[in-house]
């Protein structure tokens, strides 16, 4: 049985790429990127980047539930964090936040065909090797706030290692979220790492459970807060992650 699982997981992964490089080059090159040459079409790219979204994530089997979805003030951006749990979290991301927004992603990302190309034509890319790379990124960051578009950001500067529940935060998101004094958006991400984890003889469909925390203002604070606030988002997003595995070690539902 335990063979039989393997090779169905391995089928279903290659269901997955399939469907994410047909769904790329589809709403990639014949939307996403006409629609990113100009700032006065970024929504209409946004609204077909939210398709290919979609089309991946229920495409591949996957389901949602949403858990204390807050009352989000539209009329101004947000800086949103989460846990980074695999490739598909900027599908989820996309599906989830239907205020145009735009991601801060490593410069490796760009590597990907026809994936990194668009995704440095949306968003904002950090090379962590490069010192002049951060004062790009602040630039950035003002600027799409100006224009009126949330920051999505997973501070943990990677996909950790499976063992590891919850990597340690960087700076710069709270940096940023200070800097631009928008509020910070906490989301919890559970599920996902197991449904589509890194590894080609692994995965399956399934449900995600995405826990939307409080939201935190940054207006009166200064740099000096920022220990202070990563600390208290980290706990969130910690104390979300131990509840849901608890809970499901028991084989309760989560909540």
């Amino acid at each position: 049985m335990e063979f039989l699982g393997k090779i169905l997981s391995f089928l279903w992964r290659c269901w997955f790429v399939f469907l994410s490089t047909i769904a790329t080059i589809f709403f990639g090159v014949f939307f996403v990127l006409p629609l990113s040459i100009r700032d006065e079409d970024f929504a209409k790219a946004y609204f077909f980047e939210r398709l290919w979204a979609k089309t991946i994530f229920y495409g591949s089997g996957l389901s949602l539930k949403k858990h204390g979805f807050p009352n989000i003030d539209e009329s101004h951006p947000y800086l949103i964090i989460s846990n980074h749990t695999s490739m598909m979290d900027i599908m989820l991301m996309l599906l989830i936040n239907k205020k145009p927004m735009v991601f801060v992603g490593k410069k490796e990302l760009l590597n990907l065909p026809i994936f990194g190309y668009i995704f440095n034509r949306m968003n904002i890319v950090v090379d962590r090797k490069d010192p002049n790379s951060r004062s790009k990124v602040i630039r950035e960051s003002i600027k799409n706030v100006k224009l009126g578009r949330s920051i999505c950001i997973f501070p943990e500067g990677g996909v950790p290692e499976r063992e590891i529940m919850l990597d340690n935060f960087l700076d710069g998101p709270f940096a940023i979220a200070i800097m631009n004094k928008i509020p910070l958006l906490t989301i919890s991400i559970c599920g996902l790492k197991e449904i589509l984890p890194y590894s080609y003889c692994e995965g399956k469909p399934g449900l995600v459970d995405v826990y939307f925390h409080q939201t935190l203002e940054t207006s009166r604070l200064n740099k000096t807060h920022i220990p202070e606030i990563k600390e208290t988002c980290y706990e969130m997003i910690h104390s979300q992650l131990k509840r849901y595995y608890w809970r499901k070690e028991r084989g309760w539902p989560a909540k």
